[in-house]
């Protein structure tokens, strides 16, 4: 039984992965933003409603106006507490969108049958714990030259009979 790290992935399942987890980060920014401006048109509608409100008191009580006063300076407070909550909760968003990996095609795009002593590229990808690709290169790979044999074949070490080359 092998756990998930020990899976190897292809470039294509890792860039599916990376793409799908944006996908959805954005989503949630996108939500998130839509939340905020909402709650800043609902916070000003209501402070005005509430102002407005506080001014017809005002003129009748002066100690109920002194209450309304402090209701509304807790209600702005605890509004200012609620957009400084989602104000962080985007920034802990966007700072997880952001990998440190530069945008762009790691790896060779077409398919590479080098010969012996030839080199091609593959990609090399970190991946941290939660799924996200932290460090992407290329790396370069590079075939062993053809081997020197003399008196024996190149499938076996002995040549008294091989069924790759028949020899005898």
């Amino acid at each position: 039984m092998t756990d998930d790290r020990d899976r190897q992935f292809t470039y294509a399942e890792l860039l599916s992965q990376v793409q799908d987890a944006a996908s959805a980060l954005r989503e949630k920014c996108v939500a998130l933003t839509e939340s905020v401006q909402a709650l800043e048109a609902n916070t000003a509608e209501r402070i005005a409603v509430d102002a407005a409100e506080a001014e017809a008191r005002i003129q009748g009580d002066a100690d109920e106006a002194a209450a309304l006063n402090a209701a509304i300076a807790a209600e702005t407070q605890a509004r200012s507490d609620a957009d400084a909550a989602l104000q962080s909760q985007i920034t802990v968003i966007s700072s997880s969108l952001v990998s440190g990996v530069t945008a762009g095609t790691y790896g060779p795009t077409l398919d590479a049958s080098p010969a012996h002593g030839g080199t091609f590229t593959v990609p090399y990808l970190l991946v941290n714990a939660k799924g996200k690709v932290t460090e992407a290169k290329n790396v370069t790979i590079t075939l062993p030259t053809v081997p020197v044999v003399t008196g024996y074949c190149s499938y076996c070490s002995y040549c008294s009979y091989c069924e790759q080359c028949n020899c005898r």
